[in-house]
């Protein structure tokens, strides 16, 4: 039986929902709760309420719960975050380039030493300049080398700190078209292009005013998260790393102490942490475990990376 598959005009690559389903095993004899999180091979990775992970495939569970799965799969299929689980998980050394500003200056190095402390071969590199827009980016030719300087496996794409949050007629001529571009070349290189959802400044965009009067951090980060997930759309779906939405999980929980610079927009040593934590668990499905013990905070920020797993179809996938 044909199922007709709901997919959003634009591409949701990451779900910080708290439903746990349950599945049933194929004799009907055991329960589990878990969601599906990837596609490895003919099977499905799941993620268990504990944080842990296993491999199954969609014949271990009873006939329902199978016949979803296979939907969900369906779905998953032609969505971009399989394309970055597959190229991550067939890395024998995963290479990411990170292309953006003074707020990538510092994570991806961050990055690079929690990989290998977990112990994963990785080689990161950075083109990453104060100020810069995705499309000055795109139309510079240094960029444009580095795109091509070697067969990269993902490319980080992370657009200037509040152009995302501003106004719809302005993202869709200074940041859509660059952000397209770029992942075009991207593609074309055979690489994965990412896109990095950042953070609102701490108390708003207040370099704004007239444009925002009395904004304020939330409003500005739903501002930026609408941004980032148009630019995936007109980019022709690209995933979204949570990171701003992991800060935003920080400040909720009184935990954003130490996340900015003085500037009130830059992130400190805390804030480039949890960044790097996201993006290691948003890769590679697996929390930060061997955290840094030279800081208080370690275990904290990695505990509050868990939710950036990518869940980018929601199971179970709806009908109609």
């Amino acid at each position: 039986m044909l199922v007709r598959i709901i997919l959003s005009l634009f591409l949701l690559t990451y779900s910080l929902s708290a439903a746990w389903p349950e599945l049933k095993s194929a004799d009907g004899q055991k329960t589990i709760h878990a969601k599906p999180v990837a596609i490895v091979g003919e099977k499905i990775r799941f993620t268990k309420e504990d944080g842990q992970s296993f491999v199954a495939s969609p014949d271990t569970f009873a006939a329902n719960d199978r016949d979803q799965l296979r939907v969900w799969m369906q779905a998953m299929q032609k969505h971009p975050h399989q394309l970055l689980v597959q190229r991550v998980s067939g890395a024998k050394t995963l290479r990411v380039l990170f292309i953006g500003n003074s707020y990538s200056f510092q994570i991806p190095k961050v990055f690079g030493k929690i990989a290998e402390a977990e112990g994963k071969s990785v080689e990161v590199e950075q083109m990453t300049r104060g100020g810069w827009t995705l499309a000055k980016h795109a139309a510079a030719k240094k960029t444009l080398a580095k795109i091509n300087e070697k067969k990269w496996d993902v490319v980080v794409l992370q657009e200037q700190s509040q152009l995302p949050a501003f106004p719809e007629a302005q993202r869709s001529k200074a940041m859509y078209p660059a952000a397209k571009s770029l992942a075009d070349a991207v593609r074309a290189n055979g690489a994965v292009p990412v896109l990095f959802l950042t953070w609102g400044r701490q108390d708003g965009d207040k370099q704004n005013a007239a444009r925002f009067p009395n904004d304020t951090y939330q409003a500005m980060q739903q501002r930026l998260v609408e941004g980032y997930r148009n630019a995936s759309q007109h980019a022709g779906g690209l995933c979204i790393i949570p990171v701003g939405d992991i800060w935003s999980e920080a400040r909720t929980q009184g935990k954003d102490k130490n996340l900015y610079a003085k500037d009130g927009s830059h992130p400190a040593k805390t804030g480039n942490y949890l960044g790097a934590c996201v993006f290691f668990t948003a890769f590679y499905d697996q929390v930060v475990e061997r955290v840094d013990d030279k800081r208080a905070d370690a275990a904290e920020m990695a505990k509050l990376a868990r939710s950036a797993r990518l869940q980018p179809v929601v199971y179970p996938v709806q009908k109609k």
